[in-house]
């Protein structure tokens, strides 16, 4: 297994047998007393491999590189020693000396005997630094927020407006708001990290509506958890922190993201032993259960994956690794994250190049809810600087976010658990539907694409199904709606349009970008079992009257198979097609044949 910097300076994965088992960052205090004792006692004997190895150590922790290739080229005058080989590479290269390195590496191989694992990851490294060309000290294109060395940063909260950080120095939390430049020590936690202690905090996760918490914490050197939390409305208290094991599968598992609608999370494990740190998901089904862990797809090396940070927008994430090519050791890289039904891929990574150096950027890359500021933590010989960072190469998507009440048409009281599916229209986001419920006040949240049109479908036991449009304009940070449902039962008569229905052009082959609209149809015959429906498919005016009243005909008839595959019987599912008649709109122009091709959902009969 491997072992790793579980502290703010990671250099690079290290194997069992030649690990170096480094202080955990938090713990660590200033080295200069140990560095002065263990000078003097290697005056008196400079032969002694105990104090040689310590100070070697020390030295690598710190990233002074020089001197921790000077004390192992020492010790290995002295005696063969495998950690110390190792250490020296690795020094080697963050010196620059990749040719050296390169050299030691096949002498590694040759002297010292190591797993068949090992030698792979060796290979990988060795494959890394032939292909590093160039190198850089500091991150170009970045500005140095002056904060001091002591001050780590850990994630976003207040809706995205700051930035909570640890202070090493003082022991407390800070709060930094990147709007005005201010930071401010606080005098005790949040309460949503009540029960944490800080110095064992690695990141956090809040859910979009605020109302639940995961903590991504360390246990030693080797094990780390994430824990999860929620937000009691009536009580005005947070829940005790829950173990949920679909999210620790590892020994090691840590940077727990909620995705924008808190029904999945995304996070770093080390499940996979033959793998080292890989990024999963877990997703939350209707009954609250988290599904089994499942590794994204196109994202994972054979190395490790670790730090990740999933933007509000849902579908751009960062995160670190050392098994990609970049500068050595960690990079930063950022990519798009898929929804496939209820598992995720991801599209090509791409090296955020203007804060990647040849040292080690494992620390999450945080970026703002506008997508126009990124904050990055930079450690350089064991001191900790905040960098600011502009023109991202990855860019995430323009967000507002919506605070939402669900009450009652009549009583004008919030209703509970109401089962919402928000869907844009006109084109499919990589998310997919945003997945939410409402809480004991009625409360929703979401973030929703700016410059977008959505639906806004909303179903509860003794309601009647309600979808409204909502409207998100280009710079609109916020929007507030309210929803009111009517009480009663679905009843002969009632109709809406399934708008975001798409088939191939003259086919009845639906799209996949269709399948979230006809889940709201299977979740409106699945919360009213009592209700036969008929699917009534139109077309606009281009071909024959014919052809067109066939193909809506074929593409209704598609729509009731694909619910019959999902459990619906066809016994509820009439389906007719009636072309190019009953028009919405006018055939003339192109928004208006869009319109009118086009899916109604009526109810024909309820039975008793």
């Amino acid at each position: 297994m491997l072992l790793r910097l579980l502290s703010l300076i990671i250099i690079f994965s290290i194997t069992a047998e030649a690990a170096v088992n480094e202080t955990e960052y938090h713990k660590s205090e200033d080295f200069t007393d140990d560095v002065k004792i263990l000078k003097r006692m290697l005056k008196e004997d400079p032969k002694d491999l105990v104090s040689l190895k310590r100070l070697l150590k020390i030295h690598f922790v710190e990233e002074d590189f020089r001197s921790s290739r000077r004390i192992a080229s020492k010790y290995l005058s002295i005696k063969k020693d495998k950690e110390v080989a190792y250490i020296r590479i690795i020094s080697l290269a963050n010196n620059k000396m990749y040719k050296k390195a390169l050299k030691e590496i096949d002498e590694f191989l040759n002297n010292y005997k190591i797993s068949n694992r090992e030698q792979r990851l060796i290979m990988l490294k060795m494959a890394l630094y032939d292909k590093l060309k160039e190198t850089k000290p500091l991150p170009i294109n970045a500005k140095m927020i002056n904060l001091s060395e002591e001050k780590i940063l850990i994630s976003f909260y207040h809706n995205g407006k700051e930035i909570l950080g640890y202070d090493r120095k003082m022991g407390r939390y800070f709060s930094y708001s990147f709007s005005r430049g201010k930071i401010k020590l606080m005098d005790k936690e949040p309460d949503f990290l009540t029960g944490i202690n800080a110095k064992e905090l690695l990141f956090f996760s809040i859910s979009i509506d605020g109302r639940e918490a995961l903590a991504s914490i360390k246990r030693g050197e080797n094990h780390a958890k994430v824990l999860m939390r929620q937000y009691s409305v009536h009580k005005k208290t947070w829940s005790q922190w829950l173990f949920i094991s679909s999210m620790n599968p590892g020994d090691w598992n840590s940077y727990g993201n909620f995705t924008s609608d808190a029904s999945s999370v995304i996070f770093s494990s080390d499940a996979d032993k033959n793998n080292g740190l890989d990024i999963y998901s877990t997703t939350r089904g209707d009954d609250g259960q988290w599904s089994r862990p499942r590794k994204l797809a196109n994202i994972n090396t054979p190395i490790d994956e670790y730090s990740l940070f999933l933007h509000p927008d849902g579908e751009t994430l960062y995160y670190s690794s050392n098994g990609m090519k970049g500068m050595g050791g960690f990079d930063i890289y950022g990519t798009r994250l898929i929804r496939k039904e209820n598992e995720y891929l991801t599209t090509k990574s791409i090296s955020i190049k203007s804060l990647n150096t040849y040292r080690n950027e494992h620390i999450p890359l945080l970026i703002a809810r506008n997508g126009k500021m990124g904050f990055h933590n930079l450690s350089v010989a064991n001191k900790n600087y905040i960098y600011r960072v502009k023109n991202l190469i990855v860019k995430p998507r323009p967000v507002s976010l919506l605070e939402g009440h669900v009450y009652d048409k009549e009583t004008k009281e919030p209703v509970k658990g109401a089962e919402i599916r928000i869907m844009r229209i006109g084109g499919q986001e990589l998310r997919g539907t945003i997945r939410t419920r409402t809480y004991a006040d009625g409360f929703l949240g979401a973030t929703l694409r700016q410059n977008s049109r959505y639906i806004v479908s909303i179903s509860v036991m003794d309601y009647l199904y309600y979808r409204k449009n909502v409207n998100v304009k280009a710079g609109q940070k916020y929007l507030k709606r309210n929803f009111y449902l009517k009480k009663g039962r679905v009843t002969k008569g009632f109709s809406f349009v399934a708008n975001n229905i798409y088939f191939d052009i003259g086919s009845a082959k639906l799209k996949e970008n269709s399948y979230d609209e006809i889940h709201n149809i299977y979740n409106f015959l699945k919360r009213n079992p009592k209700v036969v429906i008929q699917i009534s498919g139109y077309t606009d005016s281009t071909g024959s009257y014919e052809f067109n009243l066939r193909l809506s005909e074929q593409r209704a008839n598609a729509i009731a198979n694909y619910l019959k595959g999902k459990g619906i019987s066809r016994e509820r599912t009439h389906v007719k097609g009636f072309g190019y008649a009953n028009q919405a709109a006018s055939n003339l122009t192109e928004e208006g044949r869009k319109l009118n091709r086009r899916v109604e959902i009526k109810v024909i009969e309820v039975k008793k």
